[in-house]
């Protein structure tokens, strides 16, 4: 095992028992945690509370997983070839899950926070075309071929776009957008706004095409790709094993990034109380 890869494989342990110890921190410390029972409007309230610490929770014990287990989907590799854990199918299984329970997560913050019967429609069906986007994505895994990666992260793009855009209107007409006045959520719209383009930029101008080129690649050399049969039978085991840094280098900044900032924002997203002090103002009214 290359040295550099041992430390990033131990680091990124550590770093998913960090996340765990942070959602549970954040989650026993929430009010709701603490009386669920007594809460005033506790119907609506903990109804959205229970999704999304279920929501946020999920994506980070399945972040941890992954990180624990890396693996290259499209090449069939694992770093170390553990049985069915190591797997593709069990991989993708579980980044399918979580990666549509984000899409989730992420609209469900901002219609909690903007009560606006069309944010309302955007994000239910946000929430179903993420689901859309896994089925390309298993489309490419299984048969290799690149184009349905492309159409994956266009729809990730896209409902990015639309949460920027949410952001930008509520901000600027916070009243006519019905929007929450709180502090968190003030910080929620600040976050979409300055992160947001940060990210469409980078799945606009490089993952995007990145894919794209892949995919033009594979037509011009007019490779075969492979059918749903053979593909998915590949996916229950690990077709190559290495630890090499050569090959694992080019993950490592994503994997890196993914396993920690998005599932911050994930602890935060699903942890966050974005009702004390509407509830405070109600009470006084």
């Amino acid at each position: 095992e290359d040295a550099r890869c041992h430390v990033w494989r131990v680091g990124m342990r550590i770093l998913s028992a960090f996340n765990l110890f942070i959602l549970y921190d954040r989650w026993s410390k929430s009010k709701y945690f603490a009386s669920p029972i007594n809460h005033e409007d506790s119907t609506i309230i903990l109804r959205a509370w229970n999704s999304r610490i279920f929501l946020s929770s999920l994506y980070v014990v399945v972040c941890a997983i992954r990180a624990t287990w890396p693996r290259k989907d499209g090449k069939r590799m694992c770093y170390y070839d553990e049985g069915l854990i190591s797997s593709v199918f069990v991989g993708r299984s579980l980044a399918t899950v979580a990666e549509v329970a984000f899409a989730a997560l992420f609209l469900m913050a901002i219609a909690l926070n903007v009560r606006n019967i069309a944010v309302q429609y955007v994000a239910t069906i946000g929430v179903f075309a993420n689901v859309i986007a896994q089925m390309f994505c298993w489309f490419s895994v299984i048969t290799t071929n690149q184009l349905g990666h492309v159409i994956e992260q266009s729809i990730w793009t896209a409902t990015a776009t639309c949460g920027i855009v949410i952001a930008a209107f509520s901000s600027l007409f916070p009243k006519q957008m019905g929007v929450v006045s709180t502090p968190a959520t003030q910080t929620l719209l600040r976050m979409i706004l300055y992160l947001g383009p940060l990210y469409v930029a980078f799945m606009v101008f490089i993952d995007i095409p990145m894919y794209a080129n892949r995919a033009q690649k594979d037509l011009e050399s007019h490779k075969q790709f492979k059918s749903f049969e053979e593909g998915i039978l590949e996916l229950f085991s690990c077709q190559t094993e290495t630890q090499d840094f050569d090959i694992w280098k080019h993950e490592m900044p994503w994997m890196t990034l993914y396993f920690s900032v998005a599932v911050w924002a994930a602890i935060w997203l699903g942890t966050t109380d974005f009702n004390t002090n509407s509830e405070k103002k109600q009470k006084k009214n």
